[in-house]
């Protein structure tokens, strides 16, 4: 499954407080847009408010390239990491935006290190985060024009082979999963799209809806079941 977008306002939001609201941090999906040409959102964490613009996120460019951004309010423009080639129509993509500090930002379009980006501006958002937003800005603008699935965020920098992993089809709940603070993977069609980690579940606005098109990602386990395997692996070694 993923979560159809018509480039109309449609958005899913979470409700609660974010487990991540600041450096480090990783954010990735699974995107296949519809059409080329606009500035889309994919993944934004900030604020539900329109003034407050804190916030990290991650978006196609008009350009068709991705792009992890960090806007804080205090300080002139975004910083932008960006892929040197971009993306294609009616193309499952992963997309990754690492936010390892500061002054440190690097995107991943497929897991293609010769195509990734960094930026090095400094930028630090300075109000805590409230929401996490897929498919929309919390501006209400940068409508996603097609399908986005496997969403998930770390509270750590992820290595670049952690990256590769999960675009070669990884379950996220297989990788760092000590650090994985959230995760929707879109597999089944609910209302609210549950969180697989805590309870910070995503609620479809406007007119997104479940499609049965999906990337192929490696059969869900639960985080439980992978952690026990994590402590029994070493005991079968011995």
């Amino acid at each position: 499954m993923s979560i159809l977008f018509d480039n109309a306002d449609d958005y899913a939001d979470t409700s609660g407080t974010p487990p991540v609201i600041g450096y480090p941090c990783t954010i990735v999906a699974w995107a296949k847009p519809a059409a080329l040409g606009s500035q889309d959102r994919i993944l934004h964490l900030g604020r539900n408010d329109s003034t407050n613009v804190d916030s990290f996120v991650l978006r196609k460019t008009s350009g068709d390239l991705l792009q992890a951004t960090v806007v804080a309010a205090t300080e002139p423009e975004a910083s932008n990491a960006t892929t040197v080639n971009g993306m294609t129509a009616d193309t499952w993509h992963h997309c990754a935006g690492i936010f390892a500090s500061s002054t440190s930002r690097t995107v991943y379009l497929d897991g293609d290190a010769a195509n990734k980006g960094t930026n090095t501006g400094s930028r630090t958002p300075t109000a805590n985060f409230t929401k996490y937003r897929v498919g929309l800005s919390m501006e209400s603008g940068d409508d996603w024009n097609g399908r986005i699935a496997h969403v998930a965020v770390w509270d750590i920098a992820l290595s670049e082979a952690n990256i590769q992993a999960l675009a070669a089809g990884a379950n996220p709940l297989t990788i760092e999963n000590a650090n994985l603070v959230w995760y929707c993977p879109t597999l089944v069609d609910e209302s609210p799209m549950q969180d697989r980690i805590a309870s910070l579940d995503l609620t479809l606005g406007n007119n997104a809806v479940y499609s049965s098109d999906n990337p192929t990602v490696d059969a869900e386990i639960t985080l439980q079941a992978f952690q026990y395997q994590s402590r029994l692996n070493p005991l079968l070694r011995m």
